[in-house]
């Protein structure tokens, strides 16, 4: 028996001898590949801009978007230092270098263009210009939580579609009746990790008093959060919450940032699921984590964007699960360079008239009494952020009139509201009316958005 015994002992130990043997020619042969086939990845990622040059967010992850007038394309970054060095190596070589690299800066943002036209397919317009949109609280006023849940994610849908940066919601909440004032207090959405979308079920106003946000705003707000984050990042962000409970009906936005696992894009979003002395674990919904290394003040549970390494791809491609794919965290804004789309940003506003306090080169006012819009396209010509005004059902001008009755506890008839409101209404840089020959009598707000949203598409393009 003890002979046979070590017969079958020696017979393991030679297959496993025999195993390792193959798995060590196995990890050789890729590295070969490896070696023979970054070049490809390497020119992508070296070639994407340096975000030291913008912010420094790696030291300061939350800071400011970076300033678009100060952002360089990476032609432009490379024909600079191209320029210089011909000055210093003088006439001769000028028109020689500066030859062969634009050939090869030609070359190598064709490819970059090829590789992100290969997964998104449906490349944005023209990114350089901000469209951003103010939409009220009570568009999805309606007693059914379903229908709630739907309009959210056609909503979504329709700002994805037309690359919208910034949702502005205004909570036009203040006329609720009691019974869904009380919903309100009973219904305070959790708390979530999601950096790019922070609100808190109460603020204080000028009065230094607690402002209180209706259950319709924080109900929009919620949602709009959930569906433009990946769907493989909302089990880390996304507590289980009755604001969710129709989360299934809700259409995905399929936006290019919601990357599947067999798709790929040198950025991808992530969430940290791991802390160490002097580096961080990013779960990026890939068969492998990333490691970010020399990075400590970004605490678990925080989402961020990640720029893999030159080295990534080929891991990716070969399903190397071994090793923790490398990368560095870039600020979310980056991709935009590309001209990818990557998502909205979400910001809450007490009443319609904050609008006039964002930060914009046009604000755009719309209503069936507004001028036509025929004339816009050579107007804004030459702005880079444009804000879109959408009002509740009862259009812009009574919300107006109702903020600042409310304001002063004053009513405003005949002749002061119109001289009111033709004061608050010049605040607009334009007034329009973006369905002019409308033949049902009303237009609700969300077909106003899909209407408007389209013909600014074409206008921008």
């Amino acid at each position: 028996m003890s002979d046979n015994k070590n017969d079958v002992n020696e017979l393991i130990h030679m297959e496993q001898k025999k195993k390792r043997k193959i798995e060590k020619e196995q990890i050789e042969s890729e590295r070969d590949d490896q070696s023979e086939n970054n070049e490809y990845d390497k020119n992508i990622c070296d070639n994407l801009p340096d975000q030291s040059e913008k912010n420094e967010y790696d030291k300061n992850i939350c800071g400011d978007l970076p300033d678009q007038s100060e952002k360089k394309s990476a032609d432009g970054q490379e024909k600079e230092g191209d320029l210089e060095n011909d000055d210093e190596n003088g006439e001769n070589s000028e028109t020689d270098s500066s030859s062969e690299d634009g050939k090869k800066n030609k070359n190598i943002n064709e490819e970059i263009k090829g590789f992100i036209s290969k997964r998104i397919p449906n490349i944005s317009r023209d990114l350089s210009v901000d469209v951003s949109v103010a939409i009220p609280a009570t568009i999805i006023n309606n007693k059914n939580d379903v229908i709630k849940s739907y309009l959210s994610s056609y909503l979504a849908r329709i700002f994805t579609i037309f690359s919208i940066s910034t949702i502005y919601i205004y909570d036009d909440g203040f006329e609720l009746n009691r019974n869904e004032r009380n919903e309100n207090r009973n219904n305070i959405p959790p708390k979530t990790n999601n950096e790019r979308h922070t609100i808190s079920s109460t603020e204080k106003n000028e009065n230094n008093k607690k402002y209180e946000y209706s259950y319709l705003c924080k109900y929009l707000h919620f949602n709009l959060q959930y569906l433009e984050t990946p769907q493989y990042l909302r089990k880390h962000i996304f507590p289980i919450t009755n604001f969710l409970k129709h989360s299934g009906l809700m259409s995905p936005v399929d936006a290019p940032h919601h990357l599947r696992s067999d798709e790929w894009l040198p950025f991808r979003e992530g969430v940290v699921i791991k802390k160490n002395l002097n580096n961080i674990i990013v779960d990026v919904g890939l068969f492998s984590n990333v490691l970010v290394e020399d990075i400590n003040n970004i605490n678990v549970g925080t989402r961020v964007t990640i720029l893999f390494d030159s080295e990534a791809f080929n891991r990716f491609k070969n399903k190397n699960t071994k090793n923790l794919f490398i990368g560095k965290i870039i600020h979310p804004s980056m991709p935009k360079l590309y001209n990818i789309y990557w998502g909205y940003n979400i910001q809450i506003l007490k009443n319609l008239t904050d609008v006039f306090d964002v930060k914009v080169d046009c604000i755009i006012g719309t209503s069936e009494r507004g001028d036509p819009i025929q004339d816009l396209k050579t107007q804004i010509k030459s702005a880079r952020s444009i804000l879109i005004v959408f009002g509740n059902r009862d259009g812009v001008e009574d919300l107006f009139i109702r903020e600042r009755e409310v304001k002063k506890n004053k009513r405003y008839t005949g002749k002061k509201r119109a001289k009111v409101l033709n004061k608050i209404l010049k605040k607009f840089d334009y007034f329009i009316n973006t369905c002019p020959n409308q033949t049902s009598r009303t237009i609700r707000t969300e077909e106003a958005i899909s209407i408007t949203l389209s013909l600014f598409q074409s206008i921008l393009s």
